[in-house]
């Protein structure tokens, strides 16, 4: 079956990326918390609040995220209103136009104290069960400065087990249009089993790579991760995680990580229902290079992090 392309590599994401800490945001000297509540109703009203303390002991951010669904889900409306004064509003109409056909627009304001900067994104999702799909998104200031427009893009296609996707942001300048960063994967699916081979430019690193993905029995599955760039062997990126059902109320996940960029690291993140609607996640992430002696322990230090998440 079709797939829209963030969905693909979802299960080494899954293993691999998912409920860790990321050490690209989520860094300091302190605990990291988190409190996530989502309260639903049968109207189809959903309101997903967030607080937030961050690792540096000083950081407090909060999110208000609402959603409603009308006829159905024929039109949806959402909003994200954060208390970092970045806020968004999305409506979508759903199979209007055609059967699987998405348009929606995006509305984003960020306020700061001297200024206010908005945006538009314009564009249509469309999905095909047994072909494919193909995404397509206009970003643009509400002054409509072509200037500093981009243009996103995204497709799929789907042959018996195998995936092929790309994604890629076009900006356009004064020096013309510039493809500024894009995402490929062709990837094979069997039950219990994925295998993938990626190429990423995010416009700062280039990376190529594989990641596996494998049902062990029905309380391990694990995955691994090898990228390097091509220009540069020597900024190479190795994971290896294993996700552990260790009853029908919790999990544990453990990774480890070996880069360039973030050195040598163990991760963990353990999931406890304590209730019926309410979740602990408990997450860690040491720098063994600090354990080592005459080591360089260039990466970010041990991190720690709980979350509590009710009615998820």
């Amino acid at each position: 079956m079709a797939r829209f392309f963030k969905k693909l590599y979802t299960l080494q994401k899954e293993t691999l990326e998912d409920d860790y800490i990321d050490l690209t945001k989520e860094t300091g000297p302190n605990l990291n918390l988190k409190i996530i509540t989502n309260l639903k109703h049968e109207s189809g009203v959903t309101i997903k609040a967030t607080a937030k303390k961050h690792p540096n002991g000083n950081t407090v951010e909060g999110v208000f995220e609402p959603e409603v669904k009308f006829s159905g889900n024929d039109f949806v409306f959402k909003g994200k209103f954060p208390t970092t004064n970045e806020f968004e509003t999305t409506v979508t109409a759903n199979d209007k136009i055609a059967k699987g056909l998405s348009v929606f627009v995006t509305g984003k304001c960020t306020i700061e104290p001297s200024s206010v900067k908005s945006s538009l994104e314009i564009g249509a999702d469309y999905l095909h069960k047994d072909f494919g799909s193909v995404n397509l998104k206009l970003i643009t200031p509400t002054s409509f400065d072509t200037d500093n427009m981009k243009v996103y893009g995204a497709a799929t296609g789907t042959f018996n087990a195998g995936s092929i996707g790309f994604e890629g942001q076009i900006a356009n300048s004064s020096k013309g249009a510039k493809l500024e960063k894009w995402t490929g994967y062709i990837q094979h699916d069997i039950k219990g089993q994925s295998i993938a081979l990626f190429g990423k430019n995010t416009g700062k690193e280039l990376s190529t790579g594989i990641g596996v993905y494998r049902t062990i029995n029905d309380k391990y599955n694990g995955a691994f991760e090898v990228s390097a760039d091509p220009q540069d062997l020597s900024k190479n990126n190795v994971k290896v995680g294993v996700n552990i059902k260790l009853d029908s109320n919790s999990s544990l996940k453990e990774k480890i990580t070996m880069s360039d960029a973030q050195n040598f690291r163990k991760s963990s993140v353990y999931k406890q229902v304590l209730w019926p609607g309410a979740k602990l996640t408990l997450s860690s992430d040491f720098n063994l290079k600090k354990f080592l002696p005459g080591k360089d322990d260039k990466g970010p230090g041990n991190q720690f992090g709980l979350s509590l998440s009710f009615f998820d």
